[in-house]
């Protein structure tokens, strides 16, 4: 039998996050979750996006950027995240993926994405004086 262990996200507090924070399967990059769009994997083995992050099971996330997607495609960063082949074509997912963000508020993805530019949010590099979480 395993020990539960019991640390309730106290490192997590203590840093101030108060939300969620994700990890993008492309660049490695960690953001606040609604920063990030979370991509769901159908049982036929499609990926599509769930610009609502309501789907059930596992999800993969990626920052709202073409190259990010387009990278997690072709390197094979939806196949680890979802532990399974997916399909999928980089041109078409990319173009559903603007689609959907753009039905969802353009302005707020933009202004998310001018808010990941250049910046690393990851919680582990604050709390290690390395850079190691």
């Amino acid at each position: 039998m395993r020990k539960r262990k019991h640390g309730g996200g106290r490192r997590r507090r203590a840093l101030g996050h108060t939300v969620p924070y994700r990890s993008c399967v492309a660049c490695r990059r960690s953001a606040p979750a609604a920063a990030l769009v979370r991509f769901a994997r159908a049982p036929d083995g499609a990926v599509l996006p769930d610009v609502a992050a309501s789907a059930r099971g596992r999800g993969a996330w990626t920052c709202p950027s073409a190259g990010c997607v387009t990278r997690a495609l072709e390197r094979g960063g939806f196949e680890r995240a979802f532990q399974a082949p997916v399909l999928g074509a980089p041109a078409t997912l990319v173009q559903t993926v603007q689609r959907a963000l753009a039905q969802a508020g353009s302005s707020l993805v933009a202004e998310l994405a001018a808010t990941l530019e250049g910046k690393d949010f990851s919680p582990g590099r604050l709390a290690h004086p390395r850079g190691r979480a």
